[in-house]
């Protein structure tokens, strides 16, 4: 992953929805992961929350390379590996897997929002 040079202390509003809305309003892919501070073996993801603009074509996700991609796998994408079926309409109309470039990159932690890119003081 990208190195997370620059940081921003955390407002004291609610920053996700509007960190959240001001990414869509800015790139066609956001993502942003919560690990719930649940005991992954690996440890706890935390919260970050990637952008970007170049959607990944299949053989680019598997592709080796230093860049950060990140991948949203739908609940549905079970049916495919298993003798499973959903009977619940969707709320949204959401591919089953989407995978990005994420040129943007926030790390949420310590009181403080962690970016890959230096941004204006006004953000």
């Amino acid at each position: 992953m990208n190195k997370l040079l620059f940081s921003f202390p955390i407002p004291p509003y609610d920053w996700i929805q509007s960190l959240a809305y001001w990414a869509a309003q800015n790139y066609p892919y956001v993502a942003y992961l919560n690990g719930n501070n649940h005991p992954y073996p690996a440890g706890n993801f935390g919260k970050m929350l990637f952008a970007g603009n170049t959607l990944l074509n299949p053989k680019e996700t598997w592709e080796t390379n230093t860049q950060t991609k990140v991948g949203i796998i739908g609940y549905d994408f079970k049916n495919k590996i298993e003798s499973l079926q959903s009977l619940n309409q969707p709320i949204l109309d959401l591919p089953e897997t989407c995978f990005f470039w994420a040129e943007l990159i926030f790390r949420l932690e310590d009181g403080l929002i962690w970016s890959n890119q230096n941004l204006a003081d006004e953000f």
